[in-house]
């Protein structure tokens, strides 16, 4: 049987090799078989929908412990890049989410507050940061450095298992101003091209937040695929705030099925409600 010849650099088979902490129980409501390395996850939904909210509470998450002195935290342990170009994310909220996830425990509960009092969930949360890199863009060029540099950081941490965007088109009108007549939607795939191109082979999960106002009226397809694909969507999560109501709805698009939800948020982040699936 005639094969062909593969040819990797150093830096890429060290990436092909790495071992990365697998999450399969980040977000049972949303991704009941996944996320997955190598897939992708957008997040858009219409202005004070949440968006940066949900990308906080995975990634809070996302960096807790599984467990703390044998009790099972239900975190992943794992460590995220968040490249930040909005500006909305904010740490206090992030350590406000760490905080509740833990208390609300059913592990922690039982116990009682005797053991994980303040001074112990602080050195949770204080431990659990030192695996959050966060870069933080002004402008379009800052952006595309931040990108470039993705590669070095996966390279040199394998403890690394999310690189997240919020939002990826933060620099659509600068960019279009000065380049070539973009649709919002072909560059939003151009910028996921250029962070696979920096990410790809390191096995860890993209994730990026958009905007839904801005969008066309043409849907693609979500994908499963058993190898990733350049600009495929794996997970398509679409959060919609309805105007002058405190009334949240979101959709949950995958390769496998189509689920409506709602939800409320609270000071515990965003807490999902019914569920049912199109298939």
């Amino acid at each position: 049987m005639e094969q062909s010849i593969h040819v990797e650099t150093g830096a890429q088979l060290l990436a092909r090799l790495m071992k990365r902490p697998i999450l399969h129980e980040l977000e049972k409501v949303l991704f009941s078989e996944g996320p997955r390395p190598n897939e992708v996850i957008e997040v858009s939904g219409n202005l004070s929908s949440g968006k940066t909210l949900l990308v906080t509470q995975l990634i809070a998450k996302c960096l807790l412990p599984r467990r703390y002195k044998g009790i099972k935290l239900n975190g992943q342990e794992a460590g995220v890049v968040l490249v930040n170009t909005d500006h909305h994310f904010h740490i206090p909220t992030l350590v406000d989410l760490m905080a509740c996830f833990i208390r609300n425990n059913n592990n922690v509960r039982k116990l009682g507050a005797d053991i994980f009092d303040d001074k112990v969930i602080k050195s949770i949360i204080e431990e659990s940061l030192r695996y959050l890199t966060i870069i933080n863009c002004y402008e379009s060029s800052q952006f595309l450095v931040g990108l470039q540099s993705l590669q070095g950081i996966l390279s040199n941490d394998d403890k690394i298992a999310i690189v997240a965007i919020d939002s990826i088109s933060s620099y659509y009108w600068q960019d279009r101003k000065h380049g070539e007549c973009w649709s919002m939607d072909g560059y939003v795939k151009s910028c996921l091209k250029t962070m696979q191109k920096h990410t790809f082979g390191h096995k860890i999960i993209l994730l990026y937040t958009r905007p839904s106002d801005v969008e066309s009226e043409r849907k693609e397809a979500v994908v499963r695929a058993s190898l990733p694909n350049e600009e495929k969507v794996h997970y398509k999560i679409q959060l919609h705030k309805q105007h002058d109501v405190n009334k949240f709805s979101a959709v949950v698009e995958s390769a496998i099925d189509k689920r409506n939800l709602s939800y409320i948020v609270s000071n515990n982040g965003i807490e999902w409600r019914t569920c049912y699936s199109k298939g």
